[in-house]
């Protein structure tokens, strides 16, 4: 399987601009606290740049549901802005794994594209995988995002 990096976002590059919880604090997240109910909710709104093959500025809506036992689901809705000016959705979905520290969270997944350039057409028959790692409430976090076996010319 070949790999090629389309995006990564560095850390310091990512902004959370609003967090809306449904009961369950982010922070209590990062505390260790993990919720008493079934499940719960944390929705992240965040900005980031991104470099790469697909250079520009991301805005994105991460769902977060974090279940009582410790795992997170993680749905990813982004819109990419690249610096030529063209758009690109990107949906996604992923899971945590326990990072190395408390507070600090490792998410792999993937991302499909959609776009109605013709320039980029080529990632609406495009998945990608990718791994992100850091503190989810800051812009300590990086994330890098590979394309399979695409047809990148």
């Amino acid at each position: 399987m070949k790999l090629d990096l389309l995006f990564e976002i560095t850390p310091g590059n990512r902004k959370v601009t609003d967090v809306i919880d449904y009961g369950y604090k982010l922070s209590d997240l990062m505390a260790g606290n993990l919720p008493a109910a079934h499940e719960a909710r944390v929705d992240i709104h965040v900005v980031a740049d991104t470099a790469g093959i697909l250079t520009g500025s991301i805005q994105a809506v991460v769902f977060m549901s974090i279940k009582s036992d410790g795992s997170i689901s993680v749905t990813l809705h982004e819109s990419l802005t690249l610096t030529d000016g063209d758009s690109i959705l990107l949906s996604g979905n992923g899971i945590t794994l326990p990072g190395d520290k408390p507070g600090l969270v490792t998410v792999k997944g993937f991302f499909t594209f959609h776009t109605s350039s013709k320039k980029y057409a080529w990632l609406n028959s495009t998945m990608a995988v990718f791994e992100a790692a850091g503190d989810p409430s800051g812009s300590n976090f990086n994330l890098k995002a590979y394309s399979i076996n695409n047809d990148i010319e």
